[in-house]
């Protein structure tokens, strides 16, 4: 039972983390698959960081008896670092609906199918996030399920051509690689954290998932490996997918949209639990931040501060995570 109660929250963490960044394969591109060989070291190190720091938050949460993130601020100055998360959340919700709306601009024929995708998702996910059903887990588990096959079937397509490592930084290579997967790992753990809080008790749930999310950047970068010419287009892997014909189109757009309504639903509960308890209207004040900070469009909120933000976040999550 409890390692099944551990495999549910380590899918459940998975389906936060895998964001409309990492199905499209962009984040996948920018921060892993430019550095040639060493991209394997960066993945080593962002999974690394995943399973280290999630495991050390979640037996600090443990070991302090706390379920909410929000109780591990405490003192006058409390407010600071639980407004760092709540914009985090709010800005990473905001993010999903706007990929929501892009998706569907894309996909549904009707003019104005992007205000269907974006207000029928958030909908979507707060009837979801109020449900006794467990649609998160649920979710997760078919968004791997897909994810797997479609990236084990592009491995069946021919190879375009070697790659070659085609970064040109003083920086040396293995060691920028191991610093963004850092930041990759540390900034989706980031948004992960009020789920850790939750499942405290399930302290190797951080460790089972960074092994999963290993899994399926092991695919996505040996895919891209073999298809460098995709490094620097805007969907490298729903680009990659619809070469698998209209199935694998099908199939690609349908595991963008469940990494956007996992992450999207993982954000509703974590600001449930982050907003002071006793708000008649928080469920309001939910819905209007994610969707006001959807109007800024997608591209729009992942180039202002995006990354910024995380690190900010995955600072006060170490202290948290380190603290006695």
């Amino acid at each position: 039972m409890q390692k099944r109660k551990t495999c549910f929250a380590a899918l459940e963490l998975c389906g936060a983390m895998i964001g409309a960044g990492f199905a499209t394969g962009r984040e996948v591109a920018a921060f892993f698959s430019r550095f040639g060989l060493w991209s394997w070291l960066g993945i080593a190190a962002g999974t690394g960081t995943i399973a280290l720091l999630g495991g050390a938050l979640a037996s600090g949460c443990a070991r302090r008896s706390k379920k909410n993130l929000a109780e591990c601020f405490p003192g006058a100055l409390g407010w600071l670092p639980q407004g760092a998360f709540l914009l985090l959340l709010f800005t990473t919700g905001g993010a999903m609906a706007a990929g929501a709306a892009e998706l569907a601009k894309l996909t549904i024929p009707p003019h104005g199918a992007e205000w269907l995708g974006g207000v029928g998702t958030m909908a979507l996910c707060w009837l979801l996030s109020r449900g006794k059903i467990p649609a998160l887990t649920v979710l997760s588990g078919l968004l791997m399920v897909v994810l797997t096959v479609l990236m084990g079937l592009c491995w069946l397509l021919p190879v375009e051509q070697s790659f070659s490592l085609r970064v040109v930084s003083a920086v040396p290579p293995g060691l920028e690689a191991c610093a963004r997967g850092i930041c990759w790992g540390g900034f989706n753990l980031a948004f992960a954290a009020p789920l850790i809080c939750r499942r405290a008790e399930l302290s190797r749930a951080p460790v089972w998932a960074a092994a999963l999310l290993a899994l399926l950047l092991t695919l996505g970068n040996g895919l891209l490996l073999r298809f460098p010419a995709l490094w620097h287009h805007p969907l490298p892997m729903v680009a990659l997918f619809s070469a698998l014909g209209k199935p694998g189109l099908v199939l690609g757009a349908t595991a963008l949209y469940l990494a956007i309504l996992t992450t999207l639903l993982a954000v509703f509960q974590g600001l449930r639990e982050m907003l002071p308890p006793g708000l008649t209207w928080r469920e309001g004040v939910t819905l209007a931040g994610v969707g006001g900070i959807a109007m800024a469009g997608f591209q729009g909120i992942v180039g202002v501060g995006y990354l910024l933000l995380g690190a900010l976040c995955l600072c006060i999550l170490g202290a948290v995570a380190l603290s006695r």
